[in-house]
């Protein structure tokens, strides 16, 4: 059973269209997620694996204008972190993400149910990709992880990747894939 932590955190409350700063509150972990609300980049959960072991997924953004549904979408990743009990503040420190993309609440409430604890990305000097919308075609933009900075040069758009959408599971997938196949020896 997960250990109990807080974490003083400020909630975005929405107003026609702009982030409005609430009144701080405490956050409980384990928290289990009904919308991002209460995300913080940092937030992190147990991603369980075949065989009983755990990944780790991390919140990078919650806001963007590339997350198609923001009450419920956030920008995160999973980590190149593996172990045989849940994820802890310690022991994912250090650790990279391995991949990243859009994804719904529930590829945290289907996979590991709750957030386990929040870790300051900087902490890890975690920040956010450079990516691209699209492909190629007459409006790609440049990204900050979800976020528009502007639209991309002709020489950028084979030089980073594009910014992919995730199903609830396929943190999970992408982490048994990544981790335990390409670990285990041949």
């Amino acid at each position: 059973r997960a250990s109990q932590e807080k974490s003083r955190v400020t909630p975005r409350r929405r107003v026609r269209g702009c982030s409005v700063v609430g009144t701080p509150s405490i956050r409980t972990f384990p928290l289990v997620p009904k919308s991002t609300r209460w995300l913080q980049p940092g937030d992190f959960w147990a991603v369980p694996l075949p065989g009983g072991r755990f990944a780790c997924g991390r919140v990078l953004q919650v806001e963007g204008d590339r997350i198609p549904v923001p009450a419920r979408g956030f920008f995160g990743g999973v980590l190149n972190w593996l172990g045989d009990a849940p994820p802890t503040s310690e022991a994912i420190a250090g650790h990279k993400v391995l991949e990243h993309g859009v994804m719904h609440i529930r590829a945290i409430t289907r996979t590991g149910g709750a957030i386990l604890g929040h870790r300051n990305l900087a902490l890890d000097d975690i920040e956010s990709p450079v990516l691209l919308s699209a492909v190629g075609g007459p409006d790609v933009k440049l990204l900050t992880g979800a976020r528009t900075i502007r639209s991309a040069r002709p020489d950028e758009l084979r030089k980073y990747p594009v910014l992919g959408c995730w199903g609830y599971l396929h943190i999970q997938d992408l982490a048994a894939y990544r981790l335990l196949e390409e670990a285990s020896p041949d």
